[in-house]
């Protein structure tokens, strides 16, 4: 039988009284016992399994004496009840919290004298008690012989002989039952949830700090004065300094090593906060950046931490921290100013008489930052060249050029020191890498054993893509071609004429003659000469690839080869072989109108070069022929709707000088129809990048 310690029965003087019942309830119980004798045997072995029960409840009791000498602050939540058929009486409670060491003692006594009475009834070899059916959750289930004690017990407390100092339930309905089988589990497993004390019975304390009424806490204090009292920053250091590379822009990650990060950008926040000392030992919930002169050389970050001060306390918490970049030049940075200042040099090459290939791939290498590992970069005639300090830097800058442009590259290195003892030489290499001369809208006449292999193509062929190959179409047949680099210089040939060759044509008559393929159509196009309009009549059916964008009345570009005389082998051999050589070959339509008045560019381009392009390395170059292709080529970015896809166009500013777009063509003709126009979807925002400034 299982006793809760809140009888206080040595306290009242009620020992005798409550001896006497248990006596009474002993002499029923023999009674029957003699009835029963044919279950004495049965009734032994389980007597034997309660007897191992009851020690169960004495090692229980011991265990409570120490907790409530240890914990006063603890709560101690003991069941005692019984699940009757008619949902007999029950008891249940919880003890108060002990603030008091004499009120610790007296129930250290309540608790012995509940011993006695349990060794009592256990001589008395009970044997009703064999009709209990479990024991589990920390509480008995009773035959109606023991609830007797518990309607007395009750008695006793309406009479006022004992006074409750805990809620009694005589009757419990199905919920109550669930929540006093949840407290009875969670007391066995040694824990103690708040959802066991009511609203009523909750105990508050007053805060140490400020005497606010709070729930007992092992700090003892409210929120606000935890917050007050614990800093979770400290041993964070809210000043730190950084290092950047002036020449650059990186910063110093750690020894030797330096970092690329933008302004305000995640990978420059990540190095703000590892430089940042004890922020490991807290969680980092947030953290960005706020708003300071960009020459102030400060970076402040708003951080937020959460750091467990207490036993199942965290404490949150928003602090700022201040971050001063110091000057620190990088050793690559310093070689620029000493002797061997590169390790690796890449020389790029095309031997053309324009600019407009290298235009483009100057585009392409700032799309995909592919200067970035260049230590110096140098404009030369011919040319670019790209200075390395690492030489697997300049191997990966040939392999991009060699997926966007068909090049041939060739190795040189040069030793320039070398330890005999420890066999460690110094070097310097150097990659040449030429561009074939073949550019967009080029016309050009393939070998004769070139035009076979690729499908008896036609030799006289014109240009219309250049990629990392060649791509080439017969315009009256709309064959097409793909020349490899590796094909191209094993059979090199040269083109016969390029874009500074093109004249203007006026298109007379478009008749379509049925062929497709992709975005070219096959017609027969009259043409006449814009230089002969009204001197002479003199017009030129010509097959072209154009059908789909031509019609009546527009102005195409084309070359002229009546009188034209090229110095080509290939050519001349071609003109042997073929009886018929076309006198005017169709290139591309022309916007002549769009471009007869002034208008602004809402668009731009960037450039690797600070300086003006006609003053590079303090030399004079022609001005004008530079002006012109790069005019030429900002025009191909318009027109060529697959050309500027590969190309970064960014927004101007309200402060961009007028571009001046001007022609003789008369103001009678109107604007052409089917003009690529450059959305404002596809233009980019400015951002300031490292050594890049525009190019008007």
């Amino acid at each position: 039988m299982k006793f809760s310690t809140f009888l206080q029965l040595s306290d009242l003087g009620l020992d005798k009284l409550l001896e006497e019942d248990i006596n009474g309830l002993i002499d029923q119980l023999e009674s029957k016992k003699r009835v029963r004798k044919g279950n004495l045997e049965l009734g032994r072995n389980q007597l034997q399994k309660i007897n191992l029960k009851f020690n169960d409840l004495l090692n229980n009791v011991e265990i409570l004496k120490n907790q409530i000498s240890l914990e006063n602050s603890k709560f101690y939540d003991i069941i005692w009840g019984s699940d009757h058929n008619f949902q007999g009486s029950s008891f249940f409670g919880c003890l108060d919290e002990y603030n008091k060491r004499a009120q610790q003692k007296k129930q250290i006594r309540d608790l012995n004298s509940i011993n006695k009475i349990v060794k009592s009834i256990e001589r008395k070899n009970i044997q009703e008690l064999t009709n209990m059916d479990k024991f589990k959750h920390g509480r008995y289930n009773l035959e109606p012989q023991e609830n007797i004690f518990a309607d007395r017990f009750t008695t006793l407390q309406k009479k006022g002989f004992i006074e409750p100092r805990f809620p009694v339930v005589s009757r419990r309905n199905h919920a109550e039952n669930n929540i006093v089988s949840r407290m009875a589990s969670e007391f066995m497993k040694d824990t103690y949830p708040s959802s066991q004390l009511s609203e009523n019975h909750a105990q508050m304390i007053l805060c140490c700090e400020c005497g606010v009424t709070i729930s007992p806490n092992l700090s003892t204090m409210c929120i606000n004065c935890i917050k007050v009292n614990i800093d979770i920053t400290d041993g964070i250091s809210k000043e730190n300094i950084i290092h950047s590379c002036r020449e650059c822009g990186r910063f110093l990650q750690s020894q030797n090593q330096w970092l690329y990060a933008q302004v305000e950008s995640k990978e420059l926040l990540s190095f703000c906060l590892k430089k940042t000392r004890g922020l490991n030992k807290v969680r980092l919930v947030d953290a960005f950046f706020l708003w300071t002169e960009p020459h102030s050389r400060k970076i402040k970050i708003k951080v937020t931490i959460q750091k467990e001060v207490l036993v199942s306390t965290i404490l949150q918490q928003t602090f700022e921290v201040e971050y001063t970049v110091m000057y620190q030049q990088c050793s690559d940075c310093a070689r620029i100013y000493t002797a061997h200042t590169w390790k690796a040099l890449v020389q790029i090459r095309q031997k053309v008489d324009h600019k407009k290939t290298f235009l483009y791939l100057e585009q392409l290498i700032l799309r995909h930052h592919a200067h970035r590992d260049a230590s110096n970069i140098k404009e030369v005639k011919d040319g670019l060249d790209f200075y390395y300090l690492n030489r697997n830097h300049a191997i990966k800058f040939v392999e991009f050029l060699s997926t966007v442009v068909p090049v041939k590259t060739k190795k040189s290195e040069e030793l320039i020191s070398t330890d005999i003892k420890s066999n460690i030489s110094n070097y310097k290499f150097v990659y040449s890498v030429e561009l074939i001369p073949i550019c967009k809208d080029d016309l050009v006449c393939l070998p004769k054993d070139m035009a076979k292999s690729m499908g008896n193509l036609e030799q006289l062929v014109l240009c219309y893509k250049v990629g990392n190959s060649i791509h080439v179409i017969d315009p009256r047949s709309l064959q097409i071609g793909n020349i490899v680099s590796a094909i191209y210089w094993k059979m090199p040939f040269f083109s016969l004429c390029d874009v500074k060759d093109l004249v203007e044509f006026i298109v007379l008559d478009v008749e379509l003659l049925g062929p497709v393929t992709c975005k070219f159509a096959l017609a027969e196009i009259q043409v006449m000469r814009s230089f002969d309009l009204g001197s002479n009549n003199n017009s030129y059916f010509v097959y072209s690839h154009l059908g789909s964008i031509l019609k009546t009345g527009d102005t195409v570009m084309g070359y002229y080869l009546e009188n034209s005389n090229f110095n080509n082998s290939i050519f001349e051999a071609y003109q042997e072989t073929h009886a018929y050589v076309p006198e005017v070959v169709l290139v591309k339509k022309a916007y002549l109108s769009r471009r007869k008045k002034s208008r602004i560019r809402n668009w731009k381009l960037k450039s690797l070069f600070a300086k003006e392009r006609s003053e590079i390395n303090g030399k004079k170059c022609d001005k004008k022929c530079f002006e012109d292709d790069y005019e030429r080529f900002l025009q191909d970015l318009e027109e060529d709707v697959e050309l500027r896809q590969n190309v970064n166009l960014y927004k101007t500013k309200t402060s961009s000088q007028k571009i001046l777009i001007t022609t003789n063509t008369e103001d009678g003709i109107e604007d052409s129809d089917g003009f690529p126009e450059i959305d404002v979807s596809e233009l980019i925002d400015e951002i300031e990048e490292m050594n890049i400034s525009e190019e008007i």
